[in-house]
Order: structure tokens, then sequence, then C-alpha cells
């Protein structure tokens, strides 16, 4: 599915992660009462797997990513 409910920083809270264009992805995250909204390039983030990691691309296919995501309140950073 293009669309998942997953704890991406393994923070215990889950993120919701939704496709709305083709390469765009918001991931949706709450902290402190407040939820923020993260936009991500799709082949970034693409597959997501059950446990919160993923695999992407860093651009043009010339690097990949696997891991997490933490997050702030102005910004994300895969790891």
């Amino acid at each position: 599915s293009l669309n998942e409910i997953l704890d991406l920083d393994k923070d215990g809270k889950k993120e919701v992660c939704v496709t709305y264009r083709a390469g765009k992805m918001m991931i949706f995250h709450e902290e402190n009462g407040e939820v923020y909204g993260y936009e991500y390039a799709f082949r970034g983030m693409n597959p997501l797997y059950e446990d919160g990691t993923f695999r992407g691309s860093g651009g043009a296919a010339i690097s990949y990513l696997y891991g997490n995501v933490s997050f702030s309140i102005d910004k994300y950073c895969s790891y």
C-alpha cells in the first residue's frame, strides 16, 4: 500500500504516511499534542517495512538509504 501507519522513529507512537501524488509522500508526526507534516520524496522512502525502517534512493539512484527517521519540530533526518 502507498499509505502506512508505522512507528518510523521508534518512539512508541506511530506516524501516518500518505502518498498524495506520484513521487510525493507526507509524513504526519505528533509531538506534545501537536501534529507536524513533513514532505518526503517517495523514491527516498520506498518501501516502508512493518518495523518502521525503509529503503530508498538518495537521488538519481546513485546512493541508497536504509534506516529510520528522527523528527524535530521543523525537520526530519534519515539515519
